[in-house]
């Protein structure tokens, strides 16, 4: 895969999921006490004399002293990934089975009853999504995380209603209102399964008039008439020009980004383009999820290569540490 930028995890900032996951049935982690950030955790940018010493004011502290004293082509970013609620297709999934669902009814546009092209979110995902607004707020009033200096979303419609329901508050909070970006990258592994394809940009337009909608965004869903699904090669490339994109869209300012994606959208970027691995050298499932609904924290480094130095980067053999990457309800 030939790639712009290289992307690697910084550790030592979020407890390790490798660390606890034998805790948990199936090693599956559930939230941790205020998004498992180190307590106490000492940096070196570190100021004794400053008011607010809260661990999420100390850690956003430091990614600013972090690319303040890093080279022009280095940025330092914390990535908060939420995922969808629970959606119709996932419910459906659920009542039908696998074998059903993965040879008949996934390829359906509904019964008749229910719509799962595009999937909506269930009662279920709405409410998700509201106790994960409370706990944002929470966590950002009272325990002092930064707010996301931008929001990303999937163009599907499961992550703009979660996006709408978790953030609309919080970004209506700021001045000027803050605006949600919707990104066709960052959709769903695509699959003949209609709750992969999107409805069409007007659509979006104006059923969420306050989103923005990236520049070059096409009306119609171009992967409709795909014969074959995207292979995971195919997947992993068009995740890793996603976050490519933001690191070109965005400046060493905007330090706290916010993406509302899908479970293997997450996976594919802290697996296949952090090469996240735990002690035992296999990847760890990072998408760690509360019933059907997760949000997850990641720190990452991002340097673009240098057309001089790009054949002997990618020559390079990734070494990336065990990194630091949450889930929150």
């Amino acid at each position: 895969m030939s790639s712009k930028w290289t992307f690697k995890a910084q550790p030592g900032i979020f407890v390790e999921l490798a660390d606890i996951a034998h805790q948990y049935p199936g090693e599956k982690v559930t939230t941790q006490p205020n998004l498992g950030l180190i307590p106490d955790q000492k940096y070196p940018s570190d100021d004794p004399d400053t008011p607010d010493q809260r661990d999420w004011a100390r850690l956003a502290a430091y990614v600013r002293w972090l690319n303040e004293n890093s080279s022009g082509n280095v940025s330092y970013k914390v990535l908060y990934l939420t995922r969808h609620g629970l959606g119709v297709h996932n419910k459906m999934h659920a009542q039908v089975g696998s074998e059903a669902w993965n040879t008949r009814v996934s390829f359906q546009n509904g019964d008749g009853k229910e719509t799962w092209f595009d999937a909506f979110l269930t009662e279920v995902g709405e409410k998700q999504a509201q106790d994960l607004y409370s706990f944002w707020t929470d966590l950002i009033k009272k325990q002092g995380a930064p707010h996301p200096k931008i929001f990303y979303t999937s163009p599907l419609a499961r992550c703009l209603q979660t996006t709408d329901i978790v953030f609309s508050p919080l970004m209506a909070s700021q001045s000027p209102p803050q605006q949600p970006i919707v990104k066709e990258l960052l959709r769903e592994r695509i699959t003949r399964h209609t709750c992969d394809y999107r409805r069409d940009r007007t659509w979006i337009a104006e059923n969420y008039p306050s989103y923005k909608i990236e520049d070059g965004f096409e009306e119609e869903d171009q992967f409709t008439n795909r014969v074959e699904p995207e292979t995971d090669e195919e997947h992993v490339v068009r995740k890793q020009r996603a976050l490519e994109d933001i690191f070109n869209e965005t400046t060493k300012d905007d330090d706290f980004i916010s993406l509302t994606v899908h479970s293997s959208c997450g996976r594919e970027l802290v697996e296949k383009i952090l090469y996240v691995m735990d002690v035992k050298n296999r990847w760890i499932r990072l998408m760690v999820k509360t019933g059907e609904f997760c949000s997850n924290i990641q720190m990452i480094i991002g340097r673009p290569y240098s057309s001089l130095s790009m054949n002997r980067a990618l020559e390079r053999t990734p070494t990336v540490s065990p990194s630091v990457q949450i889930s929150a309800a």
